[in-house]
């Protein structure tokens, strides 16, 4: 059924979740336009017409059922029907999950001096409960280019949070520098204050964001009021509120947050950013509380202010499909550090650290029935980092390496160097602008493949 949907709706929900290598969805986030019917009035025709894709004018007024639509199949969409049915050089529904021809992938200069950057990033929180300092953020450096969108993509309690907050200034590193267009963010009241009307945070839960007792023309003034942006404040809301896709401004300026869909909260969360001008924005999470059908909506807002503002994003995320759909680069993030970046096309679709590719193969993908590389041992503690490579405990790649092998003694004593920033493509580490860092990463898919022979897996326990 998701394969091959017999309804549109169904293969726009199918298609809100790509598949990596789908070029369909690169840089094309699948969305429903419109709101939901109200459910107070009676429509004639099939409910979903006012929002659908493949709408026909008969939609309008025949009234829909299930009907048969091949076998152990029902689909309540009159184009399933013999008189409706695409003619097989038409646009047919299944036709709409195929994809087109590749797009290029975007370029980034590396001369270009990038709008946001963090250079050797560190962020420690004190000691707690009898357990040591945290390091939650353990020597980072990421640079975000003007009009670019970076994915920061791990499991929880990684650390992708904290770095966003970090970069925005909320939080007080403990090492290293945050740079904003060249400048060293400084840390005083004043400072921070004109460091956040350039980069601006999108939170991940806007029903939680929005204050319940504001309405919408305040929760979006709230900003440039608090940066004395007063004159001509009403034209500022109503346009942030209209970038941010809600148009005409004057039937939202007087709502209340409970009166809104998830996805217009949203909207609004964004539009409170928007209305200071900003160059960057961070967004934590800003689709893991939206329906699927909204979630491609709110991505496709991301592209379009991109493209017309020449916005610069970090999206913080832990679903994989975000950064296929808008990402230009991705960043993966493990127990503090980044371990592998690059753009999209050669970290999704060729990783080369051992994380990275168990991220990936957990993926559902209906193309075949590999299975996930589920890691074993505990989730990472950034109070107790193990010696070596940090993540080791972890690694199949290690785990698979024949006993007495002299790469592992590497892997469990020697750390891994902080990557840089950006990379030099002929840099040791450095494929195709990709940087990974990984004592193993030079083992090739066939060397790899071979080491999971029988009695040749390095145990855990051995360790």
């Amino acid at each position: 059924m998701l394969a091959e949907p017999r309804h549109p709706y169904t293969g726009i929900l199918a298609r809100a979740f790509p598949r990596m290598g789908d070029q369909a969805s690169r840089m094309a986030p699948a969305g429903l336009a419109g709101e939901p019917p109200d459910l107070r009035e009676e429509a004639a025709g099939c409910p979903f017409a006012p929002r659908c894709p493949e709408v026909l004018p008969q939609c309008r007024e025949r009234d829909v059922q299930l009907w048969a639509a091949g076998p152990e199949r029902e689909s309540a969409c009159i184009r399933v029907l013999d008189e409706f049915r695409p003619e097989p050089n038409g646009a047919a529904l299944a036709d709409t999950a195929k994809p087109h021809a590749a797009l290029p992938e975007p370029v980034r200069s590396t001369d270009e001096e990038p709008v946001l950057e963090a250079r050797g990033l560190r962020v420690v929180f004190p000691p707690r409960a009898g357990r040591g300092p945290a390091r939650a953020v353990d020597g980072v450096n990421l640079q975000i280019g003007r009009g670019e969108i970076v994915a920061l993509i791990g499991e929880s309690g990684c650390g992708k949070s904290t770095l966003a907050r970090a970069l925005v200034g909320l939080v007080t590193p403990a090492g290293g520098e945050v740079r904003y267009a060249g400048t060293t963010l400084r840390y005083s009241g004043a400072a921070l204050r004109e460091h956040r009307r350039h980069v601006q945070l999108v939170l991940q839960d806007p029903a939680g964001a929005l204050n319940p007792r504001q309405t919408v023309f305040d929760a979006v003034a709230e900003g440039p009021r608090l940066h004395g942006m007063r004159a001509g404040l009403t034209d500022r809301v109503n346009g942030a509120l209209s970038r941010a896709g809600l148009r005409p401004p004057g039937q939202f300026v007087g709502r209340y947050p409970h009166e809104l869909s998830g996805g217009q909260q949203q909207r609004v969360v964004i539009a409170g950013a928007l209305a200071l001008d900003p160059s960057v924005i961070v967004a934590d999470e800003p689709v893991s509380s939206l329906d699927a059908s909204v979630r491609g909506e709110i991505l496709k807002l991301v592209l379009n202010l991109r493209d017309q503002l020449s916005l610069a994003a970090l999206i913080v995320s832990h679903d994989l499909g975000v950064a296929w759909n808008i990402a230009d680069r991705v960043a993966v993030m493990y127990l503090g550090r980044i371990v592998e970046v690059g753009p999209v096309s050669e970290v999704l679709l060729r990783p080369r650290h051992p994380y990275t590719k168990a991220l990936l193969s957990v993926l559902p993908d209906g193309s075949n029935d590999r299975p996930g590389r589920v890691l074993g041992g505990e989730p990472p503690d950034p109070t107790n980092i193990p010696p070596g490579c940090r993540f080791h405990p972890r690694c199949p790649r290690l785990a698979a390496l024949p006993a007495g092998d002299d790469r592992a003694e590497l892997c469990l004593s020697t750390p891994v160097p902080v990557l840089p920033a950006a990379g030099d493509d002929s840099g040791e580490g450095s494929v195709a602008g990709s940087l990974v860092a990984c004592h193993l990463a030079a083992i090739d898919v066939v060397e790899e493949s071979s080491l999971a022979g029988p009695g040749q897996r390095f145990s855990q326990e051995a360790r």
